[in-house]
């Protein structure tokens, strides 16, 4: 589980994660500081915690905007993190309702 800390809303800056382990390195940094792998780094955490927290907020009957809010500014690198997010997120939730549904929860 991660801790997300808002850039201030920058659009130029990467939000702050704590996952309990340390930062990642891409963490907080502007666009310019960025490496091609920081990029990659930084797609596949929103990609998969942005799923996860889909998945586990609908377990919890939440929602999105309660446990998933937006950890990436829509400018911030063009909005692909934003959009790899948004659609991880959306992604979980629809994993996490097709499968209790076969569950018949």
């Amino acid at each position: 589980m991660s801790t997300v800390v808002f850039s201030e809303n920058d659009p130029h800056r990467a939000p702050e994660i704590d996952n309990g382990f340390g930062q990642p390195e891409w963490a907080g940094k502007t666009e310019a500081e960025l490496s091609k792998y920081d990029i990659a780094q930084m797609c596949m955490y929103a990609e998969e915690e942005g799923e996860r927290l889909g998945w586990n907020g609908v377990g919890r009957d939440e929602t999105p905007e309660e446990y998933a809010g937006e950890p990436f500014h829509s400018d911030y690198l063009g909005g692909r993190p934003h959009k790899i997010w948004a659609e991880a997120v959306q992604k979980g939730i629809r994993g996490r309702m097709a499968w209790q549904e076969e569950r018949g929860s």
